[in-house]
Order: structure tokens, then sequence, then C-alpha cells
């Protein structure tokens, strides 16, 4: 879950605008001078109590980096009676452009520095009022920048991009052909240059078009710099998942692990409505795709380049074999050893989902005893905190023990864990980003293709013999598409198996080894076609025979795997254990909840750890009859 990190972690900002406003840390404070520069608590000392006015987000940003998941202190004197409201100010709920949000290559989610007084009001005023945001932007502060940035690119962006170069090769290919550009390789720069153009500016040029994508991000959408705002924008996030379209996760191994990960999900889930308005992306897969589309780019560069245009055969000579060669052998080692890091992470996805289990989400206050580890004040317990608000939504009159918590884990399972198997949960990469890469790799050539087709064959053949040598044209072109596409599958088969490999070493000889079964997926389905397509003559549809049957083959690796949540449920659902009590996670009793958290209209608030947006799919596996209702407040 984004994680607001001072100046930017709204949630803590909350806590010590609380805490400044009271009189007694006010007197505190001009006692006993500055603060102190570490740790935040909430103890019963004076230092303490100053300390997690000035400190809090140092010590935040310091826990994320290190890979915890730091939890906001909370005064029983005013925090406590505090609730997240459902609807607030309309002033307060604000938005961003998208294009805004990823400006200077996505600066505004780099990591924010652990200052305590580096806050920038003009972040804030790059917001505006808005009604509602066609997302709410979910990601992890501790995060890549890059990976960031990539993803959010091809989740937004890569869509327009193709059909732009779609659209751009077609016009190249008949500007071509009329004689307005010459017939010439450099062309097809054009439809290259579009496809960078829309990938990286399309949300400018939507916003300079008057449809902008707004967009909810904690960092500028919520007042750092006024410390009312701010409380009033953190007790009001549930206001701004209602106003919010989609839900989209930057998915990093830690999402499903955080207590208020899973609290941030559950506030867009308890809306039956919104369910398949979630989308979840991988970061990492953002980056294998950029890579992909790469070297898919180079590969179809080669081949188009050593095309005799004139008598429109192929000659494949030794010289553009071996820069094939060259390619592959530079290439693919390193796509191999990133595409197992990226399998090894892509397979634990399906399995946090399909066994996903509230009660297990860790916490930092649990995690450390309720005691800061710098300064060793009590730490109020966050479970508390979230345990009211799931039995506020989930749960119902008559529940024994903490039955609202596996309602809530069935939920998960049952509605998210199908479309997560649908799309990343096999060992494939969603189909409609793997044809972006296609698109981004081999449109720009079919410019080329029209041309050649408008020039007509040298010699005119009699009868359809003009229309069968067009058709062949084609074929050569989608040939490789299809190619390109069985190479891409059989190199994730092969990931999924090196990704078991633990030691480093075996996994750089895996990835050199792997480079000659990528080879020969290449001959199998390119070559093979190429060397009926130059025996045969013009007027011959003889090398439709390897293009369907390519074809097929493509269609049967990337059918959809039949795999079920239950295949993938280590525990039987209805026989959970653990608890959402606080202090030792999973291991109190039920019999203290019970006692200790009953439902109420609004719920304590503790400490947000993040914020989030995106979209999903369909509804596949419906729940059991008695959970078909809305839950709501």
């Amino acid at each position: 879950m984004a994680v607001l990190a001072d100046p930017v972690d709204t949630s803590t900002g909350a806590m010590q605008s609380v805490l400044a406003r009271s009189k007694q840390a006010r007197r505190l404070e001009s006692e006993l001078g500055p603060p102190s520069p570490r740790g935040y608590s909430h103890g019963s000392s004076t230092v303490d109590k100053i300390q997690s006015m000035s400190s809090m987000s140092s010590s935040w940003v310091r826990s994320r980096t290190e890979g915890s998941e730091m939890s906001a202190v909370s005064s029983p004197a005013s925090i406590s009676t505090k609730e997240l409201l459902t609807e607030v100010d309309p002033e307060i709920l604000r938005g961003i452009s998208l294009d805004v949000a990823l400006a200077g290559l996505g600066r505004h989610l780099q990591p924010p520095d652990s200052g305590m007084f580096n806050v920038d009001p003009k972040n804030y005023a790059l917001s505006r009022k808005a009604a509602k945001f066609h997302a709410f932007l979910s990601h992890d502060w501790a995060s890549s920048r890059w990976m960031k940035l990539i993803a959010l690119l091809i989740a937004f962006n890569a869509r327009a991009a193709s059909v732009a170069t779609t659209i751009a090769s077609i016009l190249t290919g008949l500007l071509c052909a009329f004689r307005v550009l010459p017939i010439a390789p450099w062309t097809v720069l054009l439809p290259c240059a579009t496809f960078w153009l829309f990938i990286l500016c399309w949300q400018r040029i939507r916003s300079a078009a008057g449809f902008p994508v707004v967009v909810f991000l904690d960092k500028l959408c919520i007042a750092q710099h006024d410390e009312a705002l701010k409380e009033k924008g953190v007790l009001g996030l549930a206001a701004f998942l209602n106003c919010s379209d989609e839900l989209t996760i930057l998915w990093s191994r830690r999402y499903f692990h955080r207590l208020w990960c899973s609290y941030e999900l559950a506030t867009f889930m308890k809306d039956m409505d919104k369910h398949a308005c979630i989308q979840l992306i991988p970061l990492k897969m953002g980056v294998l795709l950029t890579l992909l589309a790469q070297v898919g780019s180079i590969g179809s560069a080669l081949f188009f380049l050593s095309l005799d245009l004139d008598g429109g055969r192929v000659h494949c000579h030794i010289t553009t074999g071996s820069l094939i060669a060259s390619t592959v052998i530079l290439f693919f080692p390193l796509l191999n050893y990133i595409g197992f890091e990226f399998m090894q992470e892509l397979e634990e996805l399906p399995r946090q989902i399909c066994n996903f289990r509230v009660q297990e989400a860790q916490c930092f206050c649990c995690s450390n005893q309720h005691r800061h580890p710098e300064t060793g004040a009590e730490i109020p317990c966050d479970r508390v905190t979230v345990a009211q608000t799931l039995q506020q939504w989930f749960g119902r009159p008559g529940d024994i023990g903490e039955e609202y918590c596996r309602r809530f884990n069935r939920l998960v399972r049952n509605k998210l864990g199908p479309k997560i198997l649908r799309s990343v949960g096999g060992d494939a990469l969603p189909l409609s980003y793997v044809l972006y890469v296609i698109c981004s790799s081999t449109m720009p050539w079919l410019s080329t293709v029209i041309a050649r087709i408008a020039q007509g064959p040298a010699r005119a053949p009699a009868g359809l013999g003009s229309l069968v040598w067009s058709l062949r044209l084609l074929l050569e072109w989608a040939q490789l598409c299809l190619a390109l596409l069985f190479i891409m599958r059989i190199s994730m088969l092969m990931w999924k198996k090196g990704s078991s490999m633990k030691l480093r070493r075996n996994r750089l000889l895996a990835a050199l080894a792997m480079v000659v079964p990528d080879m020969a997926a290449g001959i199998a389905t390119w070559w093979c076609f190429v060397l009926v397509y130059d025996s045969t003559a013009n007027s011959s549809m003889l090398p439709g025979i390897p293009f369907i049957l390519v074809l097929l083959l493509d269609v049967y690796l990337y059918w959809p795997p039949n795999v079920r949540v239950a295949d993938l449920e280590q525990r039987e659902k209805d026989t959970e254990s653990g608890m959402m009590s606080p202090g030792a996670s999973t291991q109190a009793s039920a019999s203290w909840l019970s006692s200790n958290v009953g439902p109420r209209k609004g719920h304590g608030f503790a400490l947000k750890e993040g914020f989030y947006f995106g979209k999903d799919a369909s509804n596949l596996e419906g729940l059991p009859t008695d959970e078909q209702d809305h839950f709501s407040i």
C-alpha cells in the first residue's frame, strides 16, 4: 500500500496535526524547545510526546525502506475518538490529472526523503477540486519509481499507442503508395515515432484536448503544508475511495502481507458493484514487457532491412543471419535472467490471493511488541482499528468470533482470485499486454508491406495471381508476429522452470543455455515459413500452411489455463485459525476481540499506510447466497 512518509505521509501528518493542536503539547514544546529528530511514540514522557509530533515521518520512511510496516501512533485522548468519514467537504476532495502525476518521468513517484520540514506547498497546488476520480492510485512508496512509471505508462497509454501506431503505419504506407513519400526504409521511423509519442505523452494529449484522466495520488491530493487540511484529508480517505471508479494496484510482494493494504482493499470491495473495477499490475511485468518490445523491434528491423524491395523475395544473407544471431545472443541471456525473477514473483501472486487471510496481515505495532524500536515508547495496536472497521462492514448480527474476517477472506478469494488467475495467474503474460508488445515491434513495418503491394510485382501475374501475391506479402509480415508470440510463450514456460533455481550461478548458466531453445523456436516458426515462401511461385498459397499451423499452435499455447482458486489454497477456507487481535497477530483469542471491539457507526483512526487506484475484470465465481448483499456503512 502506498506509504505516505513525511513530507507526504498524510496519516502521520494527521497524527501530528491532532497532537499539535493540543494545548498541552504546545506548552510542552515551548518549554522543552525543538523536538528531537529521532523516533515517534505515544508514551508517557514529555520528550516522547514531543518526538511523536516532530519525527513520525523520519521513522516512517526509514521503516518503509527497510521493509517494515510502520503504523501511526494514536493518542487515546484525541485520535481514538476520530472517525474515518465516507463523506467530506467538497473542498477536501481533490484530484490530479494523470499527466501531472507522471510529469518529469515520474518524479512525484520518487520515494520521499525523511526530512521533517521539506514540505513543498506547490505540490498541493497541482491538484484541483474533483467530484469523481477515474482511478485511485495504489502503490508502495518503497518500490522503484521507474518500475511504477513503466507500469502506469503501460496501463494507461499502451492501448492508445498501439491504435495510433496502426493508423500511422497504414497512412505511411498509403503515402508511399501515392508517391507522397519515397519507398525507403527510413519511412518506418514515422510510425515508430508515433508509438513513442503516444506511450510517453498520451495523457498530456488528452489533457490538452480537454479529456484528462483524473486520479488520486496521496502525495499531491492531500495537503502536507496545512495541518488542519491534512487531518481532514486523512480522516476522509474513504470518501476518496468511494468517489473513485477504479482501484489500480501496482503490486509488489509486500502488498497482501500488510494490514493497512488489506484495509484499503476492504474499503473498495465492500461495494459489490466495484468488484470488477480492480486492476492489479505486477511492477516487474512492466520491465519485462519493455525488454520484450525492444528485442522484437530489433529482430523485426533486421529482418525487413534484409528484404529485397525490388524483387519482394527474402534473401537471408550470411551478414543478416549473423546480425540476428548476435542480437539473440546479446539480449536473450539478460531477458531470460530477468524472466526468472519475474516468474518467481508472478507465481507468488495467485497463491497470495487464493490463500488470503487478513488475520495473518502484518503491522509494525505487533511486530515490535507495541514498543517503538528506537524510543521504547508504547505504540497502540492498529489491529483494533482495522478489526472495528471490518466488523462494521462485513459483520452480521449473530456472528461468532471473527466470522466477519472469514467472510472478507472468502470475498477476496472468490471475487478477486479468479480474475487474477485468468490474467496474470498462470505462466503467461496477459494477452492484451503481449499484443501491445507485438504491435510496438512489428506494426511499423506494415507500412513497407502496403507500399510494396501498391508498387506491384515486377511481372504482373494473370487472373487472381496479383491478389495471391499481395496475400503472400501480408502473410510474410503476419508470420513474423506469430513467430514472436511463439518465442515469447516458450520463453515464459522455460522461465517458470528456471525460477525454481535458488543459486544465482545456476540461473546465470540457465539464462545462457536458454538461448539455444530460443533460437530453435524462431527457426521452427519463422524460417520454416521462409523456406516454403522462397521455394514456391508468387501465385502459390502454400505458405499459408505453415502460417495456419503456427496460428493454431499460438492459440493453444495462449489459451487461458483452467486453474481454480481451490487448486491453490493451502488450507480449508472455513476452518481458519488466527484472530484479528492486538499484540500477537494470529495468536490471541476471539474472546478478547468480541469483548473489546464492537460495531459502531464510525471507527477509530490510528494510522493509514497508503493509497491506491485501478480497474479490473469480471465477476467469475459467485459468492455463497448469504454473501450477495452489499457491504456498506
